[in-house]
């Protein structure tokens, strides 16, 4: 298994179980804390794949959203129960939604400026192109299926995104910000504009 099949299992779960179609709904102050610190913890876990560049820390991302339920369930446990808490956290969420965006756009361009002529930007594009069984090296094989895996799973969260859409000038407008916002600023942030747009309407319709 790996990160593009993880995350569309995932995004198809999302969408035959109406959770995207969610047009209401309250979510607490305490709600949102706990959310943010598992994400906190599981993105800071993950980041920590990358930077080991072990092929074999790779399957830690079959864990990521086990890592955050667990972490999100004992951060909600131990979180105080206060009248603060029972407020409504949707602001919250959004304040963690422009965190996300901005971090994830800075990575963004961190990586994107330095490959902007074409010799470079064509690295890391998939390749149909099979490594060599004979004289490819392990770091060959990871880096081919992460060139995949990467644009397959990102590809399927920010495709269930136009579930979101509550008619055809929405799903229009969404489609257009997934195509320029994952140019301009990567899929992450992206990702993250939407939803930000998404919990501010929910905010209002609870």
């Amino acid at each position: 298994m790996s990160w593009g099949l993880i995350l569309s299992v995932y995004s198809l779960l999302l969408t035959i179980s109406g959770v995207a179609q969610r047009t209401s709904g309250k979510i607490t102050q305490r709600d949102a804390l706990s959310i943010i610190i598992a994400f906190g913890v599981g993105a800071a876990l993950h980041v920590q794949v990358f930077y080991l560049f072990n092929p074999y820390a790779t399957a830690y991302w079959q864990a990521f959203p086990v890592v955050m339920a667990l972490t999100q369930q004992l951060a909600r446990y131990l979180l105080p129960t206060t009248t603060k808490a029972a407020s409504s956290g949707h602001d919250t969420i959004i304040a963690g939604y422009a965190l996300t965006f901005v971090t994830s756009a800075s990575f963004h361009f961190a990586l994107v400026l330095p490959y902007l002529s074409l010799d470079k930007f064509i690295e890391f594009l998939p390749s149909v192109s099979p490594v060599s069984r004979e004289t490819g090296t392990l770091e060959q094989i990871m880096i081919l299926i992460m060139k995949w895996d990467i644009p397959i799973g990102s590809g399927a969260v920010l495709l269930t995104s136009l579930w979101f859409a509550k008619s055809f000038s929405q799903f229009v407008v969404l489609a257009i910000a997934i195509v320029g916002g994952t140019a301009l600023v990567g899929p992450a942030a992206a990702l993250s504009g939407i939803l930000i747009w998404r919990e501010t309407k929910l905010g209002r319709q609870s």
